[in-house]
């Protein structure tokens, strides 16, 4: 979806960096980099890998206030985030939509899990074959395949928590993707959503949904 924008982007903020994978997407080496990153292992590891780049930064954080403000007073024009904000509490996710919405001037780009629809059965039999994974009842799947997110169990907890150690960080279970699409859409203009295994087909039946949006500001 990016190449579509023709991403020339100069200055980037990225939220679940990992290792700096996003980067050598990218034809060019940006002016300026900031990645965000929960774990430490992986924040140590990417700033060996890019330590010669001194316009390349990655940094610990589990909240956006954790980010000393040095690395933030920059006007980014592209915004990053590949499956990271169903990782997170809902209102976690609020507060770094909402923080960096007021950073970049720009594009972004995000995708997150398709968590319900009828794609959750094949899913559901998939993980209970080859990874004994049974954290759905036959009741959260009913409810996940109907798209009935606030009644699968672990729902509330996802939405009302503050706090990462609230959410094993593995756990789909009770994302909501439309939930998030508004979400972003209160702080970002979306150009456009679709579905990144099966582009052409509904939302519905991919387990992947990309979002490039722009900043309101860029729009005026």
């Amino acid at each position: 979806m990016m190449i579509k924008y023709h991403p020339t982007f100069k200055k980037i903020i990225e939220l679940g960096s990992y290792e700096g994978y996003s980067l050598e997407w990218f034809h060019h080496q940006p002016e300026y980099y900031v990645g965000l990153e929960k774990f430490r292992e992986s924040v140590e590891r990417s700033t060996k890998k890019w330590g010669d780049c001194q316009n390349i930064k990655f940094i610990s954080c589990e909240k956006i206030t954790d980010v000393p403000d040095t690395f933030l007073n920059i006007n980014f024009d592209c915004f990053i985030t590949m499956e990271t904000l169903e990782h997170m509490p809902f209102k976690l996710a609020e507060n770094y939509l909402a923080k960096i919405s007021t950073l970049v001037n720009g594009y972004v780009f995000i995708t997150i899990p398709n968590e319900s629809g009828p794609h959750m059965v094949p899913k559901f039999l998939y993980n209970c074959i080859f990874n004994n994974n049974r954290e759905y009842s036959l009741l959260d799947l009913l409810y996940a395949t109907f798209g009935k997110m606030n009644k699968v169990k672990g729902y509330s907890k996802r939405y009302d928590s503050f706090l990462w150690d609230n959410i094993p960080y593995f756990e789909h279970k009770g994302f909501d993707h439309m939930e998030m699409i508004d979400l972003i859409e209160r702080y970002f203009e979306i150009l456009e959503i679709k579905g990144l295994h099966f582009p052409r087909l509904p939302l519905c039946i991919n387990f992947t949904i990309g979002i490039v949006a722009k900043s309101k500001e860029a729009l005026e």
